[in-house]
């Protein structure tokens, strides 16, 4: 009878991680907000939240080695790396005197995002916006990134990423218009993913909550995880260059909506 409850449980996590691994496969980021706000419909955080991390690291962590030459390493090294990581480890310090309010996220990206596509689409109608070159963040398109509103989007991911696990919309917000191409844009991202979530799994195994439970439930994940970043995979190819950031604004959008929605429920 535990068998079979525990299989059921097993197969539960795999329907949810699965489109939260196609989602990432796609712009990069999303994964680990869909799974958790799905999952907490089933289980506590904490019995899920491990599992889903080392199934973004593990596909993190392809992605990179096959899209290595496409991460961006200054956006990487000036852009990210200094603010984000204070932000994480602050979060991780401060993860148990902080209650999670995934809804505060989900109404900042519904208020805000939609303003943000506005602007953007405003710009591009009256002739303001021009084509970004995607060569180096020093050049047209990472002004905006470089800013200090950008730098305080980057930081404030770092530490969401720390204390919940989904610092990905606010970091892509701060980023957004850095002037990455879709797939330099992914590469990074997983690059990023890649190294904090590392960290932040280390740290999952020490305080056990990565423990046999959650490697039993991996023996299902890992072997469907070719499938879903495949199809994602698939898409992210099919999406224009010109459309990406539509795409990307979409995503943060119905991501909030999610989050308010669970939260209310």
């Amino acid at each position: 009878m535990m068998a079979h409850e525990a299989l059921i449980t097993a197969l539960i996590v795999v329907a949810l991680i699965g489109p939260g691994i196609t989602l990432a496969g796609i712009t990069g980021f999303g994964g680990m907000v869909i799974t958790l706000a799905a999952g907490s419909l089933f289980f506590a955080l904490d019995q899920i939240t491990a599992a889903a991390l080392m199934a973004n690291l593990l596909v993190s962590a392809y992605v990179l080695g096959s899209d290595l030459h496409h991460v961006n390493r200054p956006v990487i090294f000036r852009l990210i790396v200094p603010f984000m990581i204070p932000g994480v480890i602050a979060g991780i310090f401060l993860r148990e005197l902080l209650v999670p309010l995934p809804a505060m996220l989900g109404i900042f990206l519904i208020l805000i995002v939609p303003y943000r596509f506005y602007r953007e689409r405003k710009d591009v109608a009256s002739g303001k916006s021009e084509e970004p070159d995607h060569r180096s963040m020093h050049e047209r398109g990472h002004h905006a990134a470089r800013s200090l509103a950008g730098r305080l989007w980057t930081g404030s991911a770092g530490f969401v990423q720390g204390w919940m696990n989904t610092g990905g919309p606010l970091l892509v917000y701060g980023l957004a218009r850095a002037g990455l191409s879709p797939r330099s844009f992914r590469a990074t991202l997983m690059a990023i993913w890649t190294v904090i979530n590392t960290g932040i799994m280390i740290g999952h195994v020490f305080s056990g909550e990565f423990g046999w439970p959650q490697l039993k439930q991996m023996a299902f994940v890992i072997p469907t995880l070719p499938l879903f970043y495949g199809i994602g995979n698939a898409l992210h190819h099919r999406i224009p260059t010109r459309q990406f950031n539509s795409v990307i604004y979409g995503m943060l959008t119905v991501m909030g909506l999610f989050l308010v929605v669970r939260s209310m429920s």
